[in-house]
């Protein structure tokens, strides 16, 4: 009598790949398995040209229409930036000679690590204030982000002030990364890019129109009492509305607005499961979506999207 084995029963499950698979951060697109190319399955526009920093940490910019594959200070691929519209309020963002200064000298400094054009605050001996100043024209009680570039690597701690939002402001520890809401702002953050450049920023709704103020402090509560010689790199300065800050978009004259990003599916059509990873790591499955040309996430959580899948 022979004994017949069913192999078909122990043979392994085979996932089936994916329908649409973007891998942003290595450049690779596959549709049903297949390499194709990005354009034939993604459409995408932008009414302006925007910043974004290559392979190498340096900043570059994006042609309009151009999609935008941004990186890390480290050279490390952060994905495709996609980003609502945003208009930088205050110009010149490079916090040049136009600003006031009061308390210290406004020189060139070296060239940032990304390639950017930076200025150089010392404090001056005998005082015992120092800031660098500039008007904007804000919509009042409506929520602001303002953030601004710092090299890590000299005075300790720096503060944001004005628009009749009391004198002490919100303040940064380069060091730790700590930062502070010391009279009414809404929020602060810092954003440590690497071991020499972070981005500092605070959101408030103005209680009046004026001045923004930015400079050294001594402590994180704000509190002023310097020698003289203390010493800030700074750059990019940005005023925008919302309550968080967007890249940089660079002005000299005027405000500057960077249009929005658009991006939509092509060649798609039906309910599917889609899973986007973030530059972060995170992940969010949005489940039984209906697809069609033009489709994109209605709302992300981050602006870096490294991989979308359809499943």
């Amino acid at each position: 009598m022979e004994i017949g084995l069913l192999t078909s029963i122990c043979a392994p499950r085979v996932k089936p790949s994916a329908l649409l698979d973007l891998n942003f951060a290595a450049q690779t697109y596959r549709q049903n398995g297949s390499s194709v190319a990005l354009s034939s399955v993604l459409t995408f526009s932008r009414a302006s040209t925007a910043g974004f920093h290559d392979a190498s940490g340096q900043a570059q910019t994006a042609a309009i229409d151009t999609p935008r594959f941004d990186h890390g200070a480290d050279g490390q691929p952060r994905g495709l930036l996609i980003e609502h519209s945003s208009t930088n309020l205050i110009a010149p963002s490079d916090l040049g000679a136009i600003w006031t200064i009061s308390g210290a000298t406004n020189t060139s400094a070296p060239l940032t690590p990304d390639g950017l054009g930076a200025r150089l605050i010392t404090v001056n001996s005998g005082v015992n204030d120092c800031f660098l100043s500039r008007s904007a024209s804000l919509s009042l009680g409506q929520a602001h982000t303002i953030s601004v570039f710092c090299r890590r690597d000299l005075h300790r701690y720096v503060m944001f002030y004005g628009f009749g939002n009391g004198p002490a402001g919100v303040a940064f520890d380069l060091q730790t990364g700590a930062s502070q809401i010391n009279t009414s702002w809404s929020d602060v953050g810092i954003e440590l890019i690497s071991s020499e450049v972070a981005r500092l920023y605070g959101t408030l709704s103005p209680a009046a129109n004026g001045l923004f103020a930015v400079g050294p402090a001594s402590g994180i509560n704000g509190s002023k009492s310097f020698v003289g010689g203390e010493q800030l790199v700074l750059w990019g300065a940005q005023i925008e509305a919302g309550s968080s800050p967007s890249s940089h978009i660079p002005t000299t004259s005027t405000g500057v607005n960077r249009a929005a990003d658009i991006a939509g599916i092509q060649g798609v059509s039906g309910v599917y499961d889609v899973q986007i990873t973030y530059d972060d790591g995170t992940r969010t499955i949005l489940t039984e979506q209906v697809l069609g040309n033009g489709w994109w996430p209605a709302t992300l959580d981050r602006p870096h999207v490294k991989r979308l899948t359809i499943l």
